[in-house]
C-alpha cells in the first residue's frame, strides 16, 4: 500500500541525493527522455535554483546523471541525417523519412530559429544552394508589316460598321490588324485615330469612353456645327445632335466653350436664347424699374428672364455691363435729339397749344406731332433716373413699396400737343397717372 503523505522537499541537499532525484523524476515521468528545466521542476522534489546553486546549469546536471539534454540531443540527430545527405541542404521532409526524431516546430522552438533554413544554417551552417534559372528562349512572332494606307482602311472600316469613331476595346475585337501595330506606326491609339480624322477629315462623334484630344474636340465640333444652319452654335445645340462630352472637356482643351466654338467658324449662345445687345439692356431696365434702384446679379437672376452670368461674358463683368447699360442709356434716341435742339417750350393751355405754329396746321384742322405718345426705353430711364425712381405726386418708390409699377405720365397731354420729350415728362405711380388722367396740372 503506498503512503498518502509524501514530502515535496528532499531531506537532505547535495550532489547524490540530487542526481538521484534527477534519475527518478526522468525515468518515471518522461521515460528516460531528459526534458528542459522547466518541465522537471513541476514533478520534482528540488527547485531550479538548488539545482543551478550544485551543478550551475541543467545541462551540467544532465551529464552529471549520465544524460544527454534536449539540445544535445538535436544537435546529434540533425548531424546524424547531414551524414546520410554528405551534409548537404536537405528539406524537413528529407529529415523525417531518414529517421528525424523530433517535430519541425519542436526543433525552431528549443534551438531558438525562426525556420528551418535558419536552422541548419546556424546549428550545421548548411546553407540553400541558389535557384538555378532556366534561360527559355520564346520564339517571338513577327509583326506582319502595314503601309499607313492599309492601317487607314481597316480602320476607316470598323468606324463606318460602327458609325462613329471605335473605341480602343472595339477595335481589339472587329478588327483584323492589332492595336499593337498602330502603337508601334503612331506612338499610341489615339494618335492614330487623330491622325487619320485629319488627313481624311473624317469627322464622325465618338462616344464618352474615348480619349480626346484637341483635335479630335475640334473634328467632332465641326462634324456637328455642318448640321446647324443658325451662325450660333449653343452647347445644348451641340448636345442635341450627337455630342457626347461635356462643357468641361472642353473647357480643359480650349480654356472654354466659346473659345472652341469659335475654332470652327461659329457663335456661342446660352442656352436656347439669343439675345441681341439691346435685349440684354431692356430686360436690366425692365428690372432696374421693378426694384427702384440698380439690380444686383442675384436679383437679376431672381427676377430676370436673362441670367447675369450672359451679361458678365457678353461685357466681361456684371459691374462692366452696368457702367455699358448707364452709357448706352445716356444717350437719347435721334428723333428726341433733334427735336430738343428746337428749344422746345411747353405750352401754357391747351388753346396756346393749338395756335403753335410748329404743331398746327390751320388748313387741315389737326395737330402735327414730331414725337410718339409712347417714349424710347432710353428715355423712359433717364426720365425714372432724373426723378430717382419716385413717384412726383405722392413720393413712393418701388425701392420702399415693392410692388409699385411706375409709368411715365405728359405733363402736357398728348392729345393736346404735349411733345414726348424729356422736358414735358415726369415720373408718376399707377395709382397717381390713373387719377389724372387727361388733366393739365
Amino acid at each position: 500500500m503506498t503512503n498518502a503523505f509524501q514530502p515535496n522537499r528532499l531531506p537532505k541537499y547535495d550532489e547524490a541525493s540530487l542526481i538521484d532525484e534527477i534519475k527518478r523524476v526522468i525515468s518515471k515521468h518522461f521515460q528516460n527522455r531528459p526534458p528542459q528545466l522547466k518541465d522537471f521542476r513541476k514533478y520534482a522534489m528540488v527547485s531550479e535554483s538548488t539545482v543551478w546553486k550544485f551543478f550551475g546549469t541543467w545541462k551540467n546536471a544532465l551529464a552529471k546523471a549520465g544524460y544527454r539534454s534536449i539540445e544535445q540531443e538535436m544537435h546529434e540527430d540533425l548531424k546524424a541525417i547531414s551524414g546520410l545527405n554528405s551534409a548537404r541542404f536537405f528539406s524537413y521532409n528529407y529529415y523525417k523519412t531518414h529517421g528525424g526524431k523530433f517535430a519541425r516546430k519542436t526543433l525552431e522552438h528549443v534551438l531558438g530559429e525562426s525556420d528551418w533554413n535558419a536552422l541548419l544554417q546556424n546549428i550545421l551552417s548548411l546553407s540553400r544552394p541558389p535557384k538555378q534559372i532556366r534561360r527559355v528562349k520564346i520564339q517571338r512572332k513577327r509583326v506582319p508589316k502595314y503601309t499607313e494606307e492599309q492601317l487607314f482602311s481597316e480602320l476607316e472600316r470598323v468606324w463606318k460598321k460602327i458609325g462613329r469613331r471605335p473605341t480602343y476595346a472595339e477595335f481589339r475585337t472587329m478588327g483584323t490588324i492589332g492595336t499593337k501595330v498602330y502603337e508601334i506606326h503612331f506612338g499610341n491609339w489615339t494618335k492614330a485615330v487623330e491622325t487619320f480624322s485629319l488627313r481624311f477629315a473624317y469627322y464622325t462623334q465618338s462616344n464618352d469612353t474615348c480619349n480626346v484630344t484637341p483635335a479630335l474636340l475640334l473634328a467632332e465640333l465641326k462634324t456637328v456645327a455642318s448640321k446647324v444652319i443658325a451662325p450660333v452654335m449653343t452647347f445644348d445645340d451641340y448636345k442635341e445632335h450627337g455630342g457626347v462630352h461635356s462643357r468641361i472637356t472642353f473647357q480643359n482643351h480650349f480654356g472654354s466653350w466659346r473659345l472652341a466654338v469659335e475654332e470652327v467658324g461659329k457663335r456661342d449662345g446660352v442656352g436656347k436664347g439669343r439675345y441681341s445687345t439691346e435685349d440684354l439692356f431692356a430686360e436690366l431696365q425692365r428690372v432696374w424699374e421693378l426694384i427702384g434702384r440698380q439690380p444686383k446679379k442675384g436679383e437679376m437672376n431672381q427676377l430676370g428672364n436673362i441670367r447675369g452670368s450672359l451679361f458678365e461674358q457678353r461685357f466681361g463683368s456684371w459691374m462692366k455691363a452696368i457702367h455699358a447699360f448707364c452709357s448706352d442709356r445716356e444717350n437719347l434716341d435721334d428723333a428726341t435729339r433733334a427735336y430738343n435742339e428746337n428749344d422746345y417750350q411747353p405750352p401754357q393751355s391747351q388753346a396756346d397749344d393749338q395756335k403753335k405754329e410748329s404743331n398746327v396746321d390751320e388748313s387741315e384742322n389737326y395737330i402735327v406731332m414730331r414725337t410718339s405718345r409712347t417714349p424710347s426705353l432710353r428715355l423712359r430711364f433717364n426720365v425714372f433716373k432724373r426723378d430717382n425712381f419716385r413717384c412726383m405726386a405722392c413720393g413712393r418708390s418701388p425701392a420702399s413699396h415693392p410692388g409699385l409699377e411706375l409709368e411715365i405720365d405728359h405733363d402736357v397731354p398728348y392729345s393736346v400737343g404735349g411733345e414726348t420729350v424729356i422736358e414735358n415728362l415726369r415720373t408718376l405711380c399707377r395709382d397717381c397717372n390713373r387719377g389724372k388722367g387727361n388733366l393739365i396740372e
